[in-house]
């Protein structure tokens, strides 16, 4: 009785470390002169969970290309646990399986020795509501942990 105790009582330790594994979620991307800012707000707004989607607030920082040109960096970072979390799960939700399978297959790839993990999301097609891995263009979405997972399932995982 007293062994079984102490295996529930670790299992649900674990659970609360993972559950807490997310420090932070970071996303940016930018905004080209010959683009709407208020459409890339659009694509980034259809990857954040419907309920915080319009209290996430972003930070725009003019940057100049190398023909001069005007790019807009616009930022933003979660720090509420309730919200990145539901980010996180959002977006596992969301990610057909090709794209999560790819998410696992590259995973050592995607995580530094920061314990940042780095993922691409293709920005034409969030505006239009889908959301898939990309490289060309793409939104960039940080997620800061605090403990060096072995798969992408150990992030997602403890969300749910």
């Amino acid at each position: 009785m007293r062994m079984e105790k102490h295996q529930s009582q670790k299992k649900s330790n674990t659970w609360k470390e993972l559950k807490n594994s997310i420090s932070y979620v970071e996303i940016s991307f930018i905004v080209h002169v010959t683009e709407d800012i208020q459409k890339a707000l659009k694509a980034v707004r259809n990857i954040l969970p419907e309920l915080y989607s319009d209290n996430v607030s972003f930070k725009k920082e003019d940057l100049w290309g190398h023909h001069k040109n005007l790019i807009i960096l616009v930022k933003t970072t979660i720090k509420k646990k309730n919200v990145s979390h539901a980010f996180i799960e959002n977006l596992y939700n969301k990610l057909n399986t090709s794209d999560k399978d790819k998410l696992s297959k590259d995973f050592k790839k995607r995580l530094d020795n920061k314990k940042m993990f780095f993922l691409r999301l293709d920005k034409q097609k969030a505006y239009l509501g889908k959301i898939t891995l990309g490289s060309i263009d793409p939104i960039i979405i940080k997620i800061k942990l605090n403990f060096f997972p072995n798969n992408f399932k150990e992030i997602i995982n403890p969300i749910k």
